[in-house]
């Protein structure tokens, strides 16, 4: 067990611990805020190689009550929007001037050592501007909505839809984009390809009879292939979107309609609310209140969006030297900046057995005003201690949120930490209930063919809630354990309605 803690994961340290560090994180500075209580932990011994992060009760309702101070203060929301935006754009700079998932081989190691401080810095700040709009202080927000909501309408079913029509997104996200862009090839596609190709669909086939199509491909490949790409999942490669062309190409979708359904739905946003606000006789203080919940929402979106890109890079650089230094690319991920750095300058290297124990598990933990962290054995023995023992196989009924109405059964399909998200989406089958930790633009190939959508984390305007109201798929987020208690091949029950989940079979 170490006190401080001087050491981390070098992925994890910068998202899951140094944001919570007592009073010296950046997440304290800008909201204002300081939880008592935080325990985060990474086991790769559990089935999926799961990781978790714990509050208490009172943490979060102090949590809650904060939040209505800083999110309703428009200056300070100001400041947090431009904070991001600025942080994105160099991050843009950094992707635009080096261009890692190209050219990593071109930089010296120099070069890429005067990289690091700047990368790892700027997923802090973005990480630590995610965390300022964790469920917990935006659920002030949410509770503020539901009960303008109420004091009109009594029909709980009638308040969902209300809510959830209020706030959709009214900006386009980057993923969105791409999506609109995917649908015209598709169209196209449908147009020129003959029925008999399709499950024959490679490049060599697209370039002999087909390669108005491949151009069109490979242009897609080249603006939208870092989407996925983060600290956990690689960037798509072209195979990836013709396997996704011949799965589109089989589905009987009326692909003109959704594309402009799509279209419709962001052109009429603001008008839609409108309609809504004058319906049912609600205030302008309503339809600005469900404005800045779609606004929050969006900017959490984008902030996580560029925190994985520069968790990308980190991986590439882990991964070119990981054999020069003689180690897995679990062992050199689990050294800290300043020991990567000093092992590239070839001053200093950390035991492989020391980084091996980290790899295995790590736990931190502030509690009384003081930072601890453990690792390998101890870190897994201390886990049990403080979390205890659950038997989820015999859960068999789960509540969450509510992400998106609906009510759905079907098989569930489920995913984890440890998983290779950009490859297991395409084993999933059309019409499952994906299952997942959480969700982010790596699933989306999953999304668009899934029944509903079921994850252990998230709120109003986290990536599950907005991408299942832009595509009306019923969603439960917020669960905590349905990785833990779902399996694979489960019948399950979504009742998006009232946010429950059961496991029927």
């Amino acid at each position: 067990m170490y006190e401080g803690p001087n050491l981390g994961h070098l992925l994890a340290y910068q998202l899951f611990i140094r944001p919570f560090l007592r009073g010296r994180s950046l997440m304290d500075k800008i909201t204002g805020f300081k939880y008592d209580y935080y325990l985060w932990y990474s086991d790769s011994t559990e089935i999926g190689g799961i990781h978790g992060g714990y509050y208490v009760d009172k943490d979060m309702a102090r949590a809650t009550e904060h939040g209505k101070k800083i999110f309703f203060d428009e200056e300070w929301l100001a400041r947090w929007y431009s904070m991001i935006d600025n942080d994105c754009k160099e991050v843009e700079k950094i992707m635009e001037r080096y261009k890692l998932e190209d050219k990593i081989d071109s930089f010296s190691k120099n070069e890429i050592i005067s990289l690091i401080p700047s990368l790892i810095d700027i997923e802090y700040r973005l990480a630590s501007f995610m965390r300022c709009s964790q469920p917990q202080l935006t659920d002030a927000l949410k509770n503020q909505l539901y009960s303008e909501i109420r004091k009109i309408l009594k029909d709980e079913r009638l308040v969902e839809e209300v809510f959830v029509a209020l706030t959709i997104p009214e900006e386009k996200s980057f993923f969105t984009h791409e999506e609109l862009a995917w649908l015209e090839i598709v169209i196209e596609a449908k147009n020129i390809i003959h029925e008999k190709d399709i499950n024959y669909l490679s490049q060599g086939l697209l370039s002999d009879n087909y390669n108005e199509i491949l151009v069109l491909l490979k242009e897609h490949y080249r603006r939208y292939r870092l989407i996925p790409a983060s600290d956990r999942t690689p960037a798509w490669d072209i195979d990836h979107f013709i396997f996704l062309l011949k799965t589109s190409l089989k589905n009987d979708i009326d692909y003109k309609r959704k594309r402009q359904d799509i279209l419709n739905q962001y052109e009429n946003a603001v008008k839609t609310k409108k309609e809504i606000i004058e319906r049912y006789g609600f205030s302008e203080e309503v339809l600005g209140l469900a404005q800045k919940i779609s606004k929050v929402g969006f900017y959490r979106f984008k902030s996580g969006f560029f925190w994985r890109w520069i968790g990308y890079y980190l991986v590439l650089i882990l991964k070119k030297y990981s054999e020069e230094l003689a180690l897995s690319y679990e062992e050199i991920s689990s050294m800290t900046k300043d020991e990567l750095i000093s092992a590239l300058e070839g001053k200093m290297i950390v035991e492989k057995e020391e980084l091996a124990r980290r790899a295995e598990a790590e736990l931190y933990l502030h509690y009384e005003g003081k930072d601890y962290i453990w690792w390998g054995k101890e870190a897994l023995e201390k886990k049990a201690e403080i979390l205890g023992a659950v038997d989820y196989d015999k859960l068999k009924e789960m509540k969450g949120e509510i992400g998106n109405t609906g009510f759905v059964r079907g098989k569930a399909f489920v995913f984890y930490w440890s998983d290779d998200v950009s490859k297991k989406v395409h084993e999933m089958p059309e019409g499952s209930i994906l299952v997942a930790p959480q969700t982010h633009p790596t699933y989306m190939p999953a999304i668009r063919l899934c029944k509903a959508l079921v994850c252990d984390e998230g709120g109003v305007t986290g990536h599950a809630a907005i991408v299942s109201r832009e595509l009306n798929k019923p969603c439960v987020i917020g669960l905590h354990i349905a990785t833990k208690a779902i399996k694979t091949g489960d019948l399950v029950e979504v009742d998006a309605n009232k946010g429950v989940v059961k496991i029927l079979k």
